[in-house]
């Protein structure tokens, strides 16, 4: 085998391991995506309601620091002499 050959081969093995790479991650993601959504109706508008939630729980957290004062981690006034 020359060295051009050789040179080819080696390419080729490198660009087949690279389609399987590809072909594996993308087949990863698929399942992932099957995983996140099976029993749910709509998995996406579920994502929406949690993101929302979460939101609405750190703004309330933000607007009772903010009309509160200095609270302890139980929710508790501190007083500051």
């Amino acid at each position: 085998m020359k060295a051009t050959e050789m040179a080819t081969s080696i390419h080729d093995s490198f660009s087949f391991q690279e389609e399987r790479r590809r072909q594996a991650t993308a087949a990863a993601e698929r399942r992932m995506q099957a995983s996140d959504s099976r029993g749910m109706k709509d998995p996406e508008g579920y994502k929406k309601k949690v993101e929302k939630r979460e939101r609405l729980e750190r703004e309330a957290e933000d607007r009772e620091r903010a009309q509160g004062g200095a609270r302890d981690g139980d929710g508790l006034r501190v007083s500051q002499f």
